[in-house]
C-alpha cells in the first residue's frame, strides 16, 4: 500500500510566516516554542497557533517544540534563505521525490500531489499549495538545488585510502629487488684449490655465468 502523508502544512494565513521568521531572527532563542512564546513576541492572531507545527515539519524545532540547530543557523541573516531552503527540501522530501523541481511546479500539479498524498479535499490542498509557495518565496531553493551533493558524488571527493594508492597507474613501473642469503660450510681439511672451485661454482649458478679464470 502506498504511503499517505498527512503532515503537510496548510496555513489559513501563510503570510504570517513572514512575521514568524522575523521574530526568530530578532528575538532570543526560547526554551520552547508554544502558545506562550507566540504571545510574548506579539503573535496573538488565531491563525498563529498552527505555526509551531510548521516549524516542526521544517526541523526548526523538535517534537517537543524545542529549537534545534536549524533555528540557530537561521538567525545568521546571511545564511537565512539558504537554511530555510534546505529545511523546505527536507520537510517536503516526498514532494521533491515526486517533482524534483517542485518549487517551480504549477499550482495544479502541486494541488494534485497534496490532495492525493494527504487524502485531502481541494480546499485543504489549496492551503497546502499556498503554504508551500510562501516558504519557497522566503528561501533560495534554486541556489541550493545545484549545490547539493549526493552520497555517491561525495565519495568521489573523499581522500582515497592508502590501499587505493597501491593501484598501479598505466605508465607506472616498479623495481623489485631479490635478496638471497647463502651459507657455505667448508671443511677445515679443504685445500685452497677446492675452496676456489666451490666459490667459482656458486658464482656460476647465482649470476648465470662462470667467473673469469
Amino acid at each position: 500500500m502506498e504511503w499517505i502523508v498527512t503532515e503537510f502544512p496548510s496555513l489559513a494565513a501563510p503570510n504570517r510566516l513572514d512575521v514568524l521568521l522575523e521574530k526568530i531572527v530578532a528575538r532570543g532563542e526560547p526554551e520552547k516554542v508554544d502558545g506562550a512564546w507566540l504571545k510574548s513576541v506579539g503573535m496573538k492572531n488565531s491563525n498563529d497557533r498552527s505555526l509551531p507545527k510548521v516549524l516542526e515539519i521544517l526541523g526548526f524545532v523538535d517534537s517537543s517544540r524545542v529549537p534545534t540547530q536549524k533555528w540557530t543557523d537561521y538567525r545568521v541573516t546571511k545564511n537565512s534563505r539558504a537554511v530555510l531552503a534546505a529545511a523546505v527540501r527536507e520537510g517536503y522530501a516526498p514532494l521533491y521525490r515526486d517533482q524534483p523541481n517542485a518549487h517551480q511546479s504549477s499550482d495544479d500539479d502541486l494541488r494534485d500531489f497534496f490532495r492525493v498524498k494527504s487524502n485531502s479535499d481541494n480546499s485543504k490542498a489549496t492551503r497546502m499549495v499556498r503554504t508551500f509557495k510562501k516558504l519557497c518565496a522566503l528561501s533560495d531553493l534554486d541556489q541550493i538545488q545545484d549545490a547539493e551533493i549526493t552520497p555517491e558524488e561525495h565519495k568521489a571527493d573523499t581522500p582515497k585510502s592508502n590501499s587505493a594508492k597501491q593501484v598501479q597507474e598505466p605508465n607506472q613501473t616498479f623495481t623489485q629487488k631479490l635478496h638471497i642469503n647463502v651459507q657455505v660450510h667448508i671443511s677445515p681439511d679443504s685445500t685452497p684449490e677446492q675452496i676456489d672451485k666451490i666459490f667459482e661454482s656458486m658464482a656460476k649458478h647465482l649470476s648465470g655465468r662462470a667467473t673469469d679464470t
